[in-house]
């Protein structure tokens, strides 16, 4: 009786499965990294009461150096209420959520609030860490 003859597997790895888990985990992490929020070094003063949620919120940081950020850019005091107000003239009855360091003057933390009223909000929260 006569066998056929057996193949020699050849040794070339095949990499199509190891790219499409690559392009998965690329995409993954690309959507992942779309709705994480920027994180600046704080220390926010905490509350026992009320909530915070940020969704469709306008965001104003202020961090430990005193440097004010919205939503996400720095600016300065003297431009925080121009692009403010262009920004809640784009999208009106939007809440503005205002996060500062506890560590900040008290002076800047007023300054800021009153600029967001000279922008028109109408609606601004304060952030702090739940007890």
């Amino acid at each position: 009786m006569r066998f056929p003859p057996l193949n020699k597997k050849s040794n070339v790895m095949d990499i199509a499965p190891m790219v499409d888990l690559v392009f998965l985990l690329l995409v993954f992490f690309m959507v992942g990294s779309k709705f994480a929020t920027p994180s600046l070094e704080m220390e926010l003063p905490s509350a026992s009461s009320g909530n915070n949620s940020d969704s469709e919120n306008i965001i104003i940081s202020v961090d430990r150096k005193e440097r004010i950020y919205l939503a996400g850019t720095e600016v300065n005091q003297t431009s925080l209420s121009e692009r403010l107000s262009e920004m809640i003239r784009k999208r009106p009855g939007t809440q503005v959520l205002l996060r500062a360091d506890g560590k900040i003057t008290y002076n800047l933390f007023v300054q800021v609030m009153d600029r967001t009223r000279k922008a028109g909000v109408q609606n601004l929260r304060l952030e702090y860490e739940p007890k």
